[in-house]
């Protein structure tokens, strides 16, 4: 988390920007299809929220961050857990939203594969911290999948063939599918080319709206506040909504905490730091 809180720092001198590391893992159940049976996973390491006033949009991806020693071969390799994978890419409905008290439909609902993703530091040709992203789905399993709920480590592979670029299903969202830059995924991010776009989907806009009620102000916060009560997620600062499909009591949030690290972003820029 040391790189992504390095790199929102960078971006506070152009964005208004919000990093709350949260270091205490919260899980969610799901229904493993592998297994047929029941899995327990933390839903990812960093929530990221980039939004627009300007543009009336705003999308969000559950980022799992891995660190690879040394360089990446392209396409790339890497070591994950599989059913951390199974979550991220398959984004099933959930069977409980656990301690955070998740809406049960915050992955599947999206028609953005992006919505679940990887992002993994590596060394570039010149020894440098670079980082390679890719959405969860595009990503293939090397291993063989476990036949019993277990930590099972496999190998994860980029793909060499999908574009890196595409239109999601709805044919109106365009979104990055994979990069080896992190210059490419700062910018995508800014352009609002990775995650759900979350102007759809109303409970999931009040439930952020409900967390976000129970962090310390800032401008990006309050930004973000008030984009989502602009868009039907509930009044600025307090909780609201009615919970939404599988969702929980969203009208008086209960959860314990973030549940895991989050990055909020107003990629409209900072007037005052221009």
């Amino acid at each position: 988390m040391k790189l992504f809180r390095k790199m929102s720092d960078i971006l506070q001198s152009t964005y208004k920007v919000t990093f709350v590391e949260e270091v205490h893992r919260k899980y969610v159940d799901f229904l493993s299809t592998t297994i047929s049976g029941n899995a327990r996973r933390e839903i990812a390491d960093l929530w990221i929220i980039a939004y627009s006033p300007i543009q009336g949009r705003a999308k969000m991806t559950f980022l799992q961050a891995k660190y690879h020693r040394g360089q990446l071969a392209r396409p790339g390799v890497f070591k994950a857990e599989f059913f951390q994978y199974e979550l991220l890419s398959e984004r099933p409905l959930l069977t409980s939203g656990g301690t955070s008290n998740f809406p049960l439909d915050i992955l599947k609902s999206s028609c953005c594969d992006s919505v679940g993703s990887y992002g993994i530091f590596y060394l570039d040709n010149n020894n440098h911290i670079d980082l390679a992203y890719s959405s969860a789905r595009l990503l293939s399993n090397n291993s063989s999948v476990p036949t019993a709920y277990t930590r099972s480590t496999i190998e994860l592979q980029f793909s060499a063939t999908a574009a890196a670029y595409q239109n999601c299903t709805c044919n109106s969202c365009q979104e990055l599918n994979y990069t080896y830059s992190i210059d490419d995924f700062k910018d995508s991010i800014l352009n609002l080319e990775i995650g759900a776009d979350l102007h759809y989907f109303s409970s999931t806009l009040r439930y952020i709206n409900s967390v976000l009620a129970t962090l310390a102000p800032s401008p990006a916060i309050a930004g973000l506040s008030s984009f989502i009560a602009d868009n039907g997620g509930g009044t600025p600062g307090r909780d609201g909504g009615d919970g939404g499909e599988g969702g929980g009591d969203l009208d008086g949030y209960k959860g314990d905490g973030l549940p895991c690290s989050l990055l909020i972003i107003n990629v409209d820029g900072d007037e005052e730091k221009r």
